[in-house]
């Protein structure tokens, strides 16, 4: 391999390493979505079961919490995009929270084996220079 070659490959392996860190910093955002969408489902299933008038801990910022009173109901707001909220049935909040998490485990999915393709490229090129 001539001189230019290895300059060549050690700038793609540079490359590969940003991109391998932009894959992880990604995956690292779907996995908190996926636990913050599993804590949703804790939640929900916790409200179908609630009595009437239960008391509770709610947050009103900064790590403050006041005691509040929750009343019983079958249905709750739900963010469908763009700042809008639609009032659902529990079940089917459950539901679709329940898409969202297959969907979200999709591009876990993805971004792992694409963070694989990149890692493998760059032990291909890391062998290549050092074969020399």
């Amino acid at each position: 391999m001539k001189q230019e070659e290895i300059q060549q490959a050690v700038m793609q392996m540079r490359y590969l390493e940003q991109q391998i860190g932009y894959v992880q910093q990604q995956m690292t955002a779907f996995n908190n979505v996926l636990v913050e969408l599993e804590a949703t489902v804790v939640a929900l299933n916790a409200m179908k079961e609630m009595k009437e008038d239960t008391n509770a801990m709610s947050p009103i910022g900064s790590g403050v919490y006041a005691t509040s009173v929750l009343k019983k109901s079958d249905n709750v707001l739900f963010e469908v995009g763009a700042g809008m909220s639609v009032e659902k049935p529990i079940d089917e909040v459950l539901s679709l929270i329940s898409e969202r998490k297959k969907n979200t485990e999709g591009q876990i999915t993805k971004m792992t084996n694409t963070a694989s393709e990149l890692e493998n490229q760059y032990v291909k090129l890391a062998e290549s220079v050092r074969g020399n």
